[in-house]
């Protein structure tokens, strides 16, 4: 039923496919003479679309913040580990627990309930079962207009970050249209869950995450998508790939040509440092849950914090480190092109030292990596420029 509403509310016929299930409901429920009680699974609000409006009183709704019930929304650990010994293969619950596990139904943590059924039917393959199955249409479109302070907010969850927000439970599908009611909404169809709440004036304040691997290679995609769509798959696997060997002259005239037909001078307006940070984070995104890489952001390593890095896990692979300087517009509103691009110049070398004055390598040294690429880019508006140093 909830992917008939998904795509009326995208496609345009919302109302149309909710007059008829409200009929449908009212017939099966109301007018049913054989019926004592009913439960209905979901995550339609139904009070809130008036699926049953002669009727709400008798209704009582359990969401993902309640105890009652919190164990039956997927399997609990127990369950896992009695399925898995069963099968012999107990060896595999840290896997099976790093990519199903992570729903927080109030104090209970349970699985998804089809990608485990999928999984063994698979002779444990791990993939993505529920995310592929799943209608992600909605969250896509979503994702794509939410203003940059929620696309700011994935970021830092995909980093493994926690965020606290306030969640409004009696969110409804055509009400969705601000990062408060999109984050319940994400949170309802189990692309976030909240992993500790406390009430505040009627309104729960969440500790939001990303579930587990599953979701996270999702939001991954959305994101990876915006630049393929412009570009194709073949053009970013090799503009990345200039990246991570260290090709800084074809990563950086790639850039160059992203920022100048793909990016708006708008998107760079509102939060310039926010937006070149998610710039980075969505042009890696496939890296994130990388058996060859770890990803980290605004991590507090030697005298400073660094802005971004790329921490290989094998000694002979590259680790990257970036350092990010804003050159403000009013500074630069009387110069000439070229003393603007002087000024970029000068910026991006300043960062690239303040990597080596306050060591932010140290803790890509202390793992005993020693190939190490360290980049600094100033940036103004859409223009910027980017400088760089090799390690070997």
């Amino acid at each position: 039923m909830i992917h008939r509403f998904i795509l009326g509310l995208i496609r345009g016929f919302y109302d149309e496919i909710l007059s008829f299930f409200r009929n449908f409901y009212i017939a099966s429920f109301r007018d049913n003479p054989c019926l004592f009680k009913a439960v209905l699974k979901g995550i339609l609000n139904v009070e809130r679309e008036s699926l049953f409006p002669d009727f709400n009183r008798s209704l009582e709704i359990s969401s993902v913040l309640s105890s009652k019930f919190s164990s039956c929304f997927g399997f609990t650990e127990s369950e896992i580990e009695e399925l898995l010994n069963q099968a012999h293969h107990i060896e595999k619950m840290k896997e099976i627990k790093d990519w199903y596990e992570g729903y927080h139904m109030n104090h209970t943590v349970v699985y998804s309930p089809w990608s485990m059924v999928n999984f063994i039917q698979k002779e444990w393959e791990l993939r993505p079962y529920w995310v592929d199955r799943a209608d992600s249409g909605l969250i896509k479109t979503l994702f794509a207009d939410s203003p940059p302070s929620f696309k700011d907010e994935i970021a830092d969850l995909l980093q493994g970050k926690r965020v606290e927000e306030m969640i409004d439970e009696n969110v409804g599908f055509s009400e969705v249209n601000t990062p408060l009611l999109i984050r319940s909404l994400f949170l309802k169809t189990g692309y976030l869950t909240a992993l500790h709440y406390l009430y505040l004036l009627g309104a729960p304040l969440c500790q939001l995450a990303i579930p587990n691997k599953e979701v996270s290679f999702l939001f991954q995609r959305i994101i990876e998508g915006w630049f393929v769509q412009n570009y194709g798959l073949e053009w970013y696997q090799q503009f990345l790939n200039s990246l991570l060997t260290g090709d800084i002259e074809k990563f950086s005239a790639e850039l160059k040509e992203l920022m100048d037909h793909t990016v708006s001078i708008h998107d760079t307006g509102r939060s310039p440092e926010a937006f070149y940070h998610g710039l980075m984070i969505g042009l890696t995104a496939s890296l994130h849950g990388s058996p060859l890489y770890e990803i980290r952001s605004n991590r507090e390593r030697g005298s400073g914090r660094y802005d971004y890095a790329i921490i290989a896990r094998e000694p002979q692979t590259l680790s990257i480190l970036m350092d990010f300087k804003r050159v403000q517009e009013g500074e630069d509103k009387t110069l000439s092109p070229l003393e603007r691009e002087d000024l970029l110049k000068q910026t991006a070398e300043e960062a690239l030292i303040q990597i080596t004055q306050k060591a932010y390598y140290a803790e890509i040294q202390q793992r005993g990596l020693t190939r190490l690429l360290k980049i600094g880019l100033a940036f103004s508006g859409k223009k910027f420029c980017l400088v760089h140093e090799i390690c070997e």
